[in-house]
């Protein structure tokens, strides 16, 4: 079972995805935080706020190998290939044929949408550092990242923002529904 939590920046996702962790979900990282973290140890400086197709080309293949070997149990993924294919619009970068088949062929048994913070909290991550877009790019990526799952057939289950609680116990609810 694959279960998708997704959102744009600023939707809570990481502090939600810890929380899941924490409760002994299996979780499916970010490949693009993943990704980031080596370039900052590395020196290629391939990022994609500097070289964007290259980045995402890199997220695509990543993100497929994770994919791929997913097996019966319930994994919860933070983010999937379609995010990806959602960011190579908002960059407009072309969409390599194989990741949209592979989006087509894959399946996703529920998508967790997390409705974005209000603006007052964009500018800093939950570690303090700046953010890399605008917040109104943020809500580009975020309407974006919506209206492709949309396109691939998915019918989203909209998160309100609210308190982390209000929001796990929603998100725990429907997971519960659905073993």
């Amino acid at each position: 079972m694959k279960i998708v939590i997704t959102g744009g920046p600023c939707s809570g996702k990481s502090t939600i995805i810890e929380q899941l962790e924490n409760l002994g979900y299996n979780i499916v990282e970010e490949v693009a935080l993943e990704l980031i973290e080596e370039e900052n140890k590395g020196d290629k400086n391939i990022y994609p706020w500097t070289d964007t197709k290259r980045f995402q080309s890199r997220v695509n293949k990543r993100q497929i190998e994770k994919e791929k070997f997913l097996d019966d149990k319930i994994h919860i993924l933070d983010r999937s290939i379609i995010d990806s294919i959602a960011y190579m619009k908002h960059y407009n970068n072309n969409i390599p044929k194989y990741v949209d088949l592979f989006a087509k062929k894959s399946y996703y048994d529920m998508i967790l949408f997390l409705e974005m913070l209000p603006e007052k909290y964009w500018y800093k991550t939950r570690n303090g550092k700046d953010r890399m877009h605008s917040y109104e790019s943020g809500v580009e990526i975020h309407k974006k990242i919506l209206s492709t799952y949309k396109g691939y057939g998915y019918k989203p289950l909209i998160i309100s923002y609210d308190t982390i609680d209000k929001r796990m116990r929603i998100i725990k609810d429907r997971i519960d529904k659905v073993l």
